[in-house]
Formats: structure tokens, sequence, C-alpha cells
């Protein structure tokens, strides 16, 4: 795995944790969503939350626009369309997690979860493991740890753990070179998006018994 693009994951997962830092710290609670943040952004009031979508939808597109750069032989003249999947897809991972971590050690879990099908898919299905492959374990193992405290609430990642989350394994994801994956990625996150502006995935989660199960699974 070529140094450049470490460093560009590297900065694309720092930049969107401390965009989900600066939401913590500055968070305006009178907007939920992402529509409420983008019609006051259309208003002309920026609220937190419409800065970190701009920001972030900046950040994505270096992100992408970056790896296309820094990629071998026929990469760089190649695949031009690589970038319009790669800015959405980034942006909307690094948000995922955010939809989630509404309940103590929810947000975690999805990561696990989403991590454990990653690899099995690319060991396994796909059979490519790739070296990308190998930033997401150190992360992984880390939410392993911190589970506990998390499901214990005597600690809480909050926007800024899940932005870093949601941003690597978005940035795994698009390093990953299946660009079916990337496709399908893409609507998954697309219509968990459409869906958690129009509906409660909380309430989703209460009233699914085996989602409910694994939910409260280790909560106090």
């Amino acid at each position: 795995l070529p140094l450049e693009r470490i460093f560009m994951l590297l900065f694309f997962v720092t930049s969107m944790g401390l965009l989900g830092f600066c939401d913590d710290v500055f968070k305006d609670d009178d907007h939920k969503g992402l529509r409420g943040h983008l019609s006051e952004l259309l208003r002309g009031r920026l609220t937190s939350g419409g800065l970190k979508a701009l920001l972030g939808l900046v950040f994505s597109l270096i992100f992408a626009v970056g790896l296309r750069l820094t990629g071998e032989g026929e990469e760089i003249g190649g695949w031009w369309w690589r970038p319009l999947i790669h800015l959405p897809l980034g942006a909307l991972a690094a948000n995922s997690l955010n939809l989630f971590d509404l309940r103590p050690g929810r947000a975690g879990k999805v990561f696990i979860l989403a991590s454990a099908v990653f690899l099995l898919y690319m060991g396994g299905i796909a059979r490519r493991p790739q070296p990308a492959l190998y930033l997401l374990l150190p992360a992984l193992g880390a939410v392993l740890a911190y589970l506990p405290t998390d499901l214990g609430a005597t600690g809480m990642m909050g926007d800024t753990g899940a932005n870093f989350l949601g941003a690597l394994f978005g940035g795994v994801v698009i390093m990953s070179e299946i660009p079916f994956l990337w496709i399908m990625s893409l609507v998954f996150l697309a219509l968990l998006h459409w869906y958690a502006e129009r509906s409660s995935i909380t309430e989703t989660i209460e009233d699914n018994p085996i989602l409910k199960f694994l939910d409260d699974l280790g909560r106090d």
C-alpha cells in the first residue's frame, strides 16, 4: 500500500474526527437531522451540523481526488468517475455512525458488526485480502476494548468517535478497489440517511425483537 494513500486516509479520518469534536463542543440542539441543518443553511444561518456537512464534503473531495492522483499505473489516467462515487460515499460513511449513537454502545456494535461483515466478505467471498484491510484492525481492537465502558454509560464516543470510525470504515471500503462494493455501499448509506430523516432508527430497533436484543446486549 503506497505511503501516500495511507497519509490520505489519515488526513480524512482525522479531519472528520475533528469535525465531530467541533460538533460535540458547539452542538446546536435546536435543529435535528441533516435536513434541518441544510434548511438553516439555505436560510443563511450556519449551524454546527451545517458546518460539519459542508466541511465534510470538502474533506471527502480532497480524499477522493487525492486517492486518484496517488494511484498507480492506469489508475491515474483512467476511471475518471471514481471521485464522483468516492465523494458522497466518504461523506455519508463518516456521518453514518452518528445515526446510531443515540444509546450506549450502539454505534460501537454497529462498527464491529460492519467491520466483521466487510472483513469476511473481502477475505472469504471476494477472496481479495488487501493491505488496506489491516488499517481497520487496530480500530476494531480499540472499539472492542472500549465497548464495555460505553455500554456501562461511564464514557461515550460522541460525534468525535463516531465520525472518526465512520470515516475510517468508509475510507477502507473506498481503498478496497472493488467498484461493485463502492456502489452498493453508497446506495445503502444513501437509503439509511433517507430513512433516518423520515423515521426513527431507535423506534425501529425497539419494535424488532432481534434488533432490540442485540441493542440491549451488555448494557446495564
